[in-house]
């Protein structure tokens, strides 16, 4: 969808439109979600909501109902306290601190990261993996890696200092996940079907340029489920 004018050197991206029913002596308009640029059906809007609505764009604000709005680059969504984004699969160093010996002389050798969707909330990272690009519907994985809470897809690692713009979060918290080092299961969940323990050395020796799909584990949410759960 193209911005005219004023806005044309802009990097903006369809998310919402608001579309108005009438009648002879009757009014509707509704709030509809864009996704891929297409509409989604809408829900109605009052006069009161559209002026908060209007108020914010003036600003430059999110929504305040704690929910997160769809962007669809590798930013995914925003909310009022909570950044959704994406990063595509890549081969990348893997660190670890522990003691099995196996993994250890894995440490700093490269390793087929798969698609990863990061959600920072507050003070709190959480991640998932995909298998594809992902869009609102996207099927979300555990992650296969060590510090992560299959179930939530919290992660346990040193970032509770991170402060700043959403932009920078995302990049610091991308660094601390990519560089510092797993040292624990994160419950007693697997967190991919081959035991972790056995796989990273198995794809290292086996020099992977891709991780295995079917190694992936299903989450039981999607992208839409964690854009519309509420901020705590």
């Amino acid at each position: 969808m193209n911005i005219s004018d004023s806005y044309s050197e802009m990097n903006l991206i369809a998310q919402r439109a608001l579309i108005v029913y009438s009648s002879p002596g009757h009014t509707l308009c509704t709030l509809n979600e864009i996704d891929d640029n297409v509409i989604l059906p809408g829900v109605p809007v009052d006069a009161s909501k559209l002026a908060g609505l209007f108020k914010a764009i003036g600003r430059g604000e999110q929504p305040k109902d704690g929910t997160m709005v769809w962007q669809s680059e590798n930013i995914l969504a925003r909310g009022p306290n909570a950044v959704l984004w994406y990063v595509p699969p890549a081969m990348r160093e893997i660190y670890f601190s522990c003691s099995n010996k196996q993994l250890m002389k894995c440490s700093g050798k490269k390793f087929p990261y798969p698609g990863l969707v990061f959600l920072a909330r507050g003070k709190s990272l959480y991640a998932f993996a995909v298998k594809t690009r992902p869009n609102r519907k996207t099927q979300l994985y555990r992650a296969p890696f060590w510090n992560i809470n299959g179930a939530s897809g919290w992660v346990c690692m040193p970032y509770s200092s991170i402060r700043g713009k959403q932009e920078i979060i995302t990049e610091e918290f991308e660094r601390i996940f990519f560089t510092s080092a797993f040292s624990h299961p994160g419950g007693n969940s697997p967190c991919c079907k081959t035991r972790f323990e056995r796989l990273v050395p198995a794809l290292i020796r086996n020099e992977a340029k891709k991780f295995p799909a079917d190694e992936l584990i299903p989450n039981d949410k999607t992208i839409q489920d964690l854009m519309e759960e509420k901020n705590p």
